[in-house]
């Protein structure tokens, strides 16, 4: 029989081609999906790479608006404290895509008109050549309003600042301020600061049209004053304390944090009026930080460290949750403060250290006039409305400011016999006879002497009575006065090599106060003098015993009553306070800042308690610095007589020789320390304040706000791990002084902080 097989052949093709037909289009699903994949996947690369070159390009701006704030920097005023005072509008920062601009800055000298920002060139992104940039601009902004529909700033153009009324900013108008809760110089509130926009769009080609970047950041220029800080430091800050030893608020070190030992403790965050700001619990670093030693300490690496009690944020927490944390460093006196290390010790430059803050100038003039001291706005010899001077004879000189002149060293007039109205008052209360006409004594002494046990050196001593300069400036007997005396042994001191660091030189003429010309006069210190021998050079007495040395420091005796009034302000306001300054170590003696006048002065409670009552009465105290080459504090328990003596072992007992009682100290300190090396110990954070005695079961308690900018010259001895040279107190409490410098800060001006930084980054979709 024959079979047909025709049909089986037909349904074999067809279902043939149903399958390939079914297989290509699975094949072209599987292309296109795979294509759109790619183009996906490829647009999120090139996405991420029009990221990455507008990121460059917000790197180039902050490179040249941070240069461009560099190359404007102008100090000028007492309101500045040297800082880098130049607010720039948006006109000063002019790209190629950006008009009008760049402007003139005319407070510049000589003016100058910044630089066109370039832009990078497209070989800099080798990976995504073929880029357009669209927007490339820094813009000057309000933080509190948000920007326009094209991404312009605004400004309010009412006082009523509700934002019910905004228009573009202009150009060349500078941003507004954010203020923070401490009032400052010229009763402006820090910290504060003034934002910037930068904004850089950026578009890449892809297989299927473009991607575009749209990156901005903020940059920010901050100020800010070191009393903010219960602790500032520009160098590395150690804490090896031998017992417990608490900070009660922010502690900050732009070097590295090295801490040893559980002993540290920084309390928790406390929130105090007028502001809910923590006064307390922070601790920052600029470097890094260890629980250990310094790599520079002869005991380096060592071992058996215990943790240090960091801060909780919540008092119901376990465990802390504030440990220190990194942050930019604060640059003090801005960008710009030109300095030369290979000046320092030369006794010819003005510009080896930030030690300079406490220097007289030994070249004239200052800026503008001249660029031979780039510091010159920001030294207190400057500042000072009082400078004393005590040369290697013990003949004591004073001068004050030329109010047509008052920051140029070289138009300083001195007050003599021969004056008449303040500057005799002036005159008398340090030079002869004492204020008011008939006081016994006047409230310099000169020519004493102690044994200082760290330094291991016998110190001529000059002594001041703040109480009578206090009773003096209450009574209006300078006349206009801001609150900052500066006063020094001008003798010429010594490094531990044995050279000189500053040389006494031609005495200081007096210009004529009426002249609109800016005479010449010599500086105190003239480099070309020649050095004197290290030791016999002068006397002092110590106990009615004369003692040769050639080492100077100044003593502030009965420094319980400040100034509550009389001090004025830049602003023409009047107030209270006192800033002592000292290019030489400084003695504080007894309590300080902690009671109204009275004889014998009441003591505070915080002498007998750790409390927070460090005044005595009703006696508020007074916004305060002492600022010096290095920061010691004697109890009012203190006599020359026993310096030389030991402190005993055993119990503590108040007959013993170089035995403390209980002091309270109420002010800001500014002083050096001895760096950390093979030769010793710095000393720490806890050292900082230099003791000399037996402290065991005796309170010393200190209010106030502590800032380190340099290496002591003078007082150079290392410090000490154990305390050979004292006793440390069995528990040393230090309160950050928010409550005082909340309020104000002490006479002169210090800014320490102004720096600048890049904030927040985001993207505009």
């Amino acid at each position: 029989m024959k079979r047909n097989v025709r049909n089986q052949t037909g349904s074999t093709l067809v279902v043939t081609i149903i399958v390939v037909a079914t297989l290509l289009v699975l094949l072209g699903v599987a292309v296109d999906y795979t294509t759109q994949i790619s183009r996906v996947t490829q647009r999120s690369r090139k996405t991420a790479l029009a990221m990455e070159i507008a990121d460059g390009h917000l790197e180039a701006l902050y490179t040249n608006w941070r240069n461009i704030y560099r190359t404007t920097w102008v100090t000028y005023g007492l309101n500045t404290g040297g800082a880098d005072y130049s607010i720039l509008p948006t006109n000063y920062f002019f790209t190629s895509m950006y008009n009008p601009g760049p402007a003139p800055v005319s407070y510049m000298n000589p003016a100058a008109t910044p630089p066109i920002i370039p832009t990078p060139a497209p070989s800099n992104f080798p990976t995504g050549a073929n880029y357009q940039l669209t927007q490339y601009r820094i813009q000057a902004v309000d933080p509190m309003i948000d920007l326009d529909a094209n991404e312009n700033a605004m400004a309010e153009t009412s006082n009523n600042k509700n934002g019910s009324s905004l228009s573009p900013m202009a150009a060349n108008t500078a941003p507004w301020g954010a203020y923070g809760p401490n009032l400052g110089p010229a009763s402006v509130y820090y910290p504060y600061s003034f934002y910037y926009l930068a904004a850089a769009d950026v578009s890449v080609p892809t297989l299927n049209g473009n991607v575009t970047a749209k990156v901005r950041r903020v940059f920010e220029k901050k100020f800010d004053l070191p009393w903010t800080y219960a602790i500032f430091y520009v160098d590395d800050l150690e804490f090896e304390p031998s017992s417990t030893f608490i900070v009660n608020g922010p502690v900050h070190t732009n070097g590295s944090l090295y801490i040893t030992t559980s002993n540290f403790t920084v309390a928790s965050p406390t929130y105090a009026a007028p502001t809910p700001f923590p006064t307390s619990g922070r601790v920052e670093y600029g470097g890094d930080y260890v629980n250990g030693y310094h790599p520079k300490d002869s005991r380096y690496p060592g071992s058996g460290f215990s943790t240090p009690n960091f801060a909780k944020s919540d008092s119901t927490l376990a465990a802390s949750d504030c440990p220190p944390s990194q942050v930019a460093p604060y640059l003090p006196f801005g960008w710009n403060a030109a300095l030369n290390g290979g000046n320092n010790g030369s006794g010819s430059g003005n510009d080896d250290s930030y030690h300079e803050i406490i220097e007289p100038p030994v070249k004239y003039p200052i800026p503008p006039a001249g660029a031979a001291d780039p510091l010159g706005n920001m030294r207190y010899y400057n500042q000072a409305g009082i400078k004393v001077l005590i040369d290697s004879n013990n003949n004591v000189r004073v001068f004050r400011p030329n109010p047509s002149y008052p920051l140029d060293p070289s138009k300083t007039v001195e007050c003599t016999a021969s004056s008449t109205g303040n500057d005799l008052n002036i005159y008398k209360l340090f030079v002869a006879g004492g204020y008011p006409t008939g006081s016994s004594t006047k409230a310099v002494t000169t020519n004493l002497a102690l044994y200082d046990a760290r330094e291991a050196v016998n110190v001529r001593i000059t002594e001041l009575d703040v109480s009578k300069v206090a009773s003096a400036v209450n009574a209006g007997a300078f006349g206009t006065f801001n609150g900052v005396i500066y006063i020094a042994d001008t003798t010429p001191p010594f490094d531990m090599a044995g050279n000189h660091v500053l040389v006494p030189g031609a005495a200081v003429t007096v210009p004529d106060p009426n002249s609109s010309v800016a005479s010449p006069q010599a500086s105190p210190f003239d480099p070309s003098a020649a050095p004197q021998a290290r030791l016999g050079s002068t006397n002092g007495t110590t106990g009615g015993n004369a003692v040769s040395t050639s080492e100077r420091a100044i003593r502030l005796v009965n420094g319980w009553s400040l100034p509550t009034t009389g001090v004025t302000s830049s602003l023409g306001t009047v107030s209270g306070g006192l800033t002592v300054v000292s290019l030489n170590p400084v003695y504080i003696k007894g309590n300080y800042n902690t009671a109204a006048a009275a004889s014998p002065a009441p003591t505070p409670p915080s002498n007998v308690t750790t409390t927070n009552s460090p005044t005595a009465g009703s006696y508020a105290r007074q916004p305060a610095a002492v600022i010096a080459d290095a920061i010691n504090v004697l109890s009012g328990n203190w006599t020359d007589a026993n310096s030389t003596q030991s402190i005993q072992g055993g119990g503590y007992n108040v007959a013993n020789p170089r035995t403390a009682i209980n002091t309270t100290i109420n002010t800001a300190l500014v002083g050096g320390i001895v760096p950390t090396s093979s030769a010793g110990y710095s000393g720490g954070g806890e050292g900082f304040i230099r003791l000399q005695e037996d402290w065991r079961t005796q309170n010393f308690v200190y209010y106030g706000s502590i800032s380190q900018f340099f290496s002591s010259a003078q007082g150079t001895t290392p410090g000490s791990a154990t305390g050979q040279f004292f006793k440390s107190p069995s528990t040393t409490r230090w309160f950050y002084d928010y409550a005082t410098f909340a309020d104000a800060a002490p006479p002169g001006n210090l800014q320490i902080a102004a720096y600048l930084q890049q904030q927040r980054w985001y993207q505009v979709y």
